[in-house]
């Protein structure tokens, strides 16, 4: 079986998931950041596609890649997930950010969790992810969850 991992990435996390979920796959596993690089899904069983969740958006390249093949992702076997750092909404960014044809479609949707990664956000960006960091609960973190790395590849694979 062909897999290919379709992602989108802001900050570096949905790389470094959609890296993460490659190892689990089985089969040859291609990644495509399809910011750079338009892929061509005509060689492959699977499709997984991912993206980071911003102020409740998906990423904008992601959400094209699924209109612009929208009908040739219904004929093969999807799967779709997010990067966030808001897990208690993952559900919703699901529903308000993806077509409700592929995600009824879908072998599995799952969020991977996320990171404030400072280093990589504007000035503007740093201040709101300052912020989000003071907001958590104690001892409540924003971390990727391997778990569900794990949980989907085997998902996406049975």
């Amino acid at each position: 079986m062909k897999t290919m991992i379709v992602y989108a990435s802001k900050s570096g996390t949905t790389k470094t998931c959609a890296e993460m979920l490659a190892h689990e796959i089985d089969g040859v596993t291609t990644l495509i950041d399809i910011v750079s690089q338009e892929p061509d899904l005509s060689d492959y069983d699977t499709i997984l596609i991912g993206g980071p969740i911003r102020y409740g958006r998906l990423h904008s390249a992601v959400k094209e890649f699924m209109q612009n093949h929208k009908s040739e992702l219904l004929d093969k076997e999807i799967g779709l997930f997010i990067c966030c750092g808001n897990e208690q909404q993952a559900e919703q960014h699901f529903t308000d950010n993806f077509p409700p044809e592929l995600l009824a479609h879908a072998l599995a949707h799952e969020s991977f969790g996320g990171e404030i990664r400072l280093d990589a956000l504007s000035f503007i960006e740093r201040l709101v992810g300052k912020m989000a960091m003071k907001s958590l609960a104690d001892g409540e973190t924003v971390s990727i969850h391997k778990d569900k790395i794990e949980h989907f590849a085997h998902a996406v694979m049975s």
